[in-house]
């Protein structure tokens, strides 16, 4: 909420040119994906002291008009900012491009699978017509990525501990899985590789059950998403 009034405040002052301006439309992007996989987020938005002040934001993240989750019109929105800000001030460019793929993947996460094909057509042809351009349709489209990319925080722990017990006081664990991910980014095939054991078999069943619902950028070759065959990737967990 605060990074969208920030956002206007910068708009009004200073311009959209100013860096603080995608900044913020990108921690719209990122709050409104918290509050699509945590709803119980908006119940602090009932509280009197917010109501008012945030009544126009919270029209958008709970509007029920194509009966998009919470928050994916508000992140389409910040994500649409950023691709039309990147146009002005970058033409044809490898921001450009990136805002064209984190659209492309915010679609994806919310089963909009055409119109992320169209965004990620359209993210492969700006680079290809760039120079350099095999490194960095490799970087961008050569491997499958995690979603949500843009996200700092990690995405891919598991934690299996009491309520309030801190991760300095857990054991550290790493298991390698291998993967196929379908041209609509799901994953089929999933194997553990190494790090298996008969103790750790309850956490790193639920491990295999975050990863298999999780969703993936696909590869893409001549611009066209393609399924990938045994990715293989460690992730971290405590216990």
């Amino acid at each position: 909420l605060l990074f969208d009034a920030a956002s206007k405040m910068v708009d009004v002052h200073f311009g959209r040119s100013d860096k603080r301006y995608v900044d913020y439309q990108q921690s719209i992007a990122n709050a409104s994906y918290l509050v699509s996989q945590h709803p119980e987020l908006m119940n602090e938005m009932e509280r009197p002291e917010f109501r008012l002040n945030q009544d126009q934001l919270r029209r958008r993240l709970i509007s029920s008009e194509r009966s998009a989750s919470r928050g994916f019109q508000a992140g389409e929105e910040a994500l649409l900012n950023i691709l039309a800000q990147r146009q002005v001030e970058d033409g044809l460019s490898v921001p450009l491009a990136e805002a064209n793929a984190n659209l492309g993947d915010w679609y994806l996460m919310f089963g909009r699978r055409k119109a992320a094909v169209q965004q990620y057509a359209s993210a492969w042809q700006i680079i290809a017509d760039l120079e350099d351009h095999p490194e960095l349709l490799a970087e961008f489209f050569g491997h499958v990525v995690p979603l949500p990319s843009f996200l700092d925080a990690p995405t891919s722990l598991v934690f299996a501990s009491e309520k309030g017990k801190d991760t300095k006081e857990l054991e550290v664990g790493f298991v390698d899985l291998r993967f196929d991910v379908t041209e609509n980014g799901v994953v089929r095939n999933l194997e553990i590789v190494s790090g298996e054991s008969e103790e750790k078999a309850l956490i790193l069943g639920r491990l295999q059950r975050q990863v298999r619902s999780s969703v993936f950028r696909p590869m893409l070759e001549d611009g066209i998403a393609i399924r990938s065959i045994g990715n293989q990737f460690r992730y971290r967990y405590w216990y």
